[in-house]
């Protein structure tokens, strides 16, 4: 397991997140929780904290970060935020590095 600053770390190195610096990058929620799950949403909806809790993550990975309600989130679940460095290292055409990462097979 890792902690999220950790995580952020990795995450800030891999995405090189410097590129970006008036954008969202890093802890947008912090936690000293261990992160051993993982989520990943594109943008909060209503209930996610919800759906976070049911499906025991530690942290959560959230590209669009905006419309999160935070005086609802559990003070105990960090949230990692990238915007921009999302969208220019990991969703950006043919992407077998992704594909790795998830364990994904056979990409076309």
């Amino acid at each position: 397991m890792v902690d999220l600053n950790e995580l952020a770390g990795f995450l800030n190195h891999f995405l090189q997140a410097e590129r970006f610096g008036d954008d969202l990058n890093g802890i947008y929620h912090p936690s000293s929780r261990s992160v051993a799950r993982l989520g990943l949403a594109l943008e909060p909806w209503n209930g996610i904290s919800e759906w976070a809790i049911a499906h025991s993550i530690d942290a959560l990975f959230l590209h669009r970060p905006w419309n999160l309600d935070r005086s609802i989130w559990p003070s105990d679940l960090g949230i990692l935020a990238y915007h921009l460095a999302f969208d220019e290292g990991l969703t950006l055409g043919f992407n077998p590095c992704l594909a790795a990462v998830l364990e994904l097979n056979d990409i076309e």
